[in-house]
């Protein structure tokens, strides 16, 4: 199958199960599929890739190695905003789910605080800061972990990037009320 398509994440992830006794021959078959696969062409989700690598290197302890391969999987230009916006997500999470809020953080302001181009055609990459499911999982980061002012911060930024959703907006005035703001 993937002689006839080797753009085709699913096939790749067939191979990856078949492989996964072997740790040498896994961590060379996750490499043939990234540099295989072309971004553009990807039949399926390639985000399901990088991340099923990640965690091979966080199923061995490996948090060095597992932070490369989320790094480089965020530089790769997906097809769609939401692909490329589930990477840095299960990169947060995964952070999140051991304690690890401060890289979490760290981790989540690298994608949502970046400047945010006017240009037309902007990559994909270049367009993370735009993405909804990003800044509803900070929002629920500061409201875990984060201040009054920093929550406060963080809706007032998502209405000046016009990536509020109704519910945000709904989130917000109830904790503006809550809090005796309004």
């Amino acid at each position: 199958m993937l002689r006839q398509n080797p753009n085709n994440v699913n096939e790749w992830l067939k191979r990856v199960k078949l492989v996964e006794k072997d740790q040498n021959l896994l961590f060379q078959t996750f490499g043939d599929a990234i540099r295989t696969i072309d971004p553009t062409k990807a039949d399926g989700n390639l985000s399901e890739i990088w991340i099923a690598f990640a965690k091979f290197y966080i199923a061995n302890d490996d948090w060095k190695n597992a932070n490369n391969i989320y790094h480089k999987a965020t530089q790769i230009n997906f097809k769609t905003l939401d692909e490329l916006g589930k990477v840095w997500a299960h990169w947060v999470e995964i952070h999140l789910g051991v304690g690890l809020v401060e890289d979490a953080f760290r981790i989540i302001k690298q994608a949502i605080f970046r400047r945010v181009s006017k240009a037309e055609h902007k990559t994909v990459t270049e367009n993370i800061a735009m993405s909804v499911k990003l800044w509803s999982l900070y929002i629920d980061m500061e409201h875990n972990f984060g201040t009054v002012d920093t929550i406060k911060a963080a809706y007032k930024r998502c209405v000046e990037l016009k990536v509020v959703t109704p519910q945000m907006l709904l989130n917000f005035a109830s904790f503006l009320q809550g809090n005796e703001f309004g």
